[in-house]
Order: C-alpha cells, then sequence, then structure tokens
C-alpha cells in the first residue's frame, strides 16, 4: 500500500469506519478479536476495498424497503483477526479521529504475539479454549472497555 491509498483509506476509516475489538468469551477464558470495518452506499469504494484488501463484502438492500422507501443500499466491507495488522500499521500515521482505536488493536496483537512463549497462558490449549493468566485478562479487558467507550456514539474528536 503506497503512501495516497493509506492517506485514503485512513479518511474512509475515521469518515466511514469502525475499528474494534469483538469480544467472544468462554469459561476462564476470553478472545478478542480485532476488526475493521467501512460501510457506505458507494457500492464501488467498498467493490475496491474488498478486491485490494481481501476481507468481506457485505449488502444491505434498503432501497424500495417498506421501512426505509428514501435509503439507498448499503455496501460493507470488513476485515479482522491478523488481516487487519498491516492495514493498520500503513493508515495509523494518517488516522485523526480513530487514531487511538488503532491504537489499542495493535496492542491486543502485540500481547497476542507474547503468548507464543505460554507466557500468559495458564495451561497450553490450541484452539478458543485457552486459559489465561490474570494479568493479561485483566489488560484486555481494558483495552476492550476503551474502545467501546471511544466508539461510542457522540464521543468521537479528532486529534491534533
Amino acid at each position: 500500500m503506497n503512501k495516497l491509498t493509506a492517506a485514503y483509506m485512513a479518511g474512509l476509516i475515521d469518515g466511514e469506519g469502525y475499528i474494534g475489538l469483538e469480544n467472544h468469551r468462554g469459561i476462564g477464558s476470553a478472545h478478542y478479536r480485532p476488526v475493521l470495518k467501512i460501510a457506505m452506499t458507494h457500492k464501488e469504494i467498498i467493490l475496491w476495498l474488498h478486491k485490494s484488501f481481501g476481507g468481506s463484502f457485505v449488502t444491505r438492500i434498503r432501497n424500495g424497503h417498506p421501512l426505509y422507501p428514501n435509503h439507498k443500499d448499503l455496501y460493507y466491507w470488513g476485515v479482522g483477526g491478523k488481516n487487519i495488522e498491516p492495514i493498520i500499521r500503513k493508515v495509523l500515521p494518517y488516522l485523526k479521529v480513530k487514531r487511538r482505536q488503532a491504537e489499542i488493536v495493535l496492542e491486543r496483537v502485540k500481547l497476542y504475539e507474547k503468548m507464543g512463549d505460554n507466557s500468559l497462558k495458564e495451561i497450553p490449549h490450541s484452539g478458543w479454549n485457552w486459559k489465561y493468566k490474570p494479568e493479561f485478562l485483566k489488560r484486555m479487558e481494558e483495552l476492550y472497555i476503551e474502545i467501546r467507550l471511544l466508539n461510542k456514539r457522540g464521543t468521537g474528536s479528532v486529534r491534533d
């Protein structure tokens, strides 16, 4: 991704996007999956994102719906998990509104990378049923709460 594309994507993310952590809990464990989503009525941009960066493409048909007679169709692009990190790293220098959310996602990625040496795991296991040390769970929960507060409607702010 070149600098111009990264700056353009940052603008799309700041204006039409969402950066967050999805919370998947199990007994004695938790998994916080990073996600990046952009939704808009301009289909060509969403198709370009999907073609260029992979991820998912979804259409929500609204045109002609009895509850939304004047609404245009809405298109979504999204990417998550480990595929989000290279995109976030490229757009981070250009983000204004969603910069802190991007930093939180990168911190989450870094914490999960540390688990490779089992230092944050109580019981080595594969799959969704990791048993994490309390300090890891506490930090992940703090990041999750912070990003939820940042993404709450009406709380956005532009940072210098």
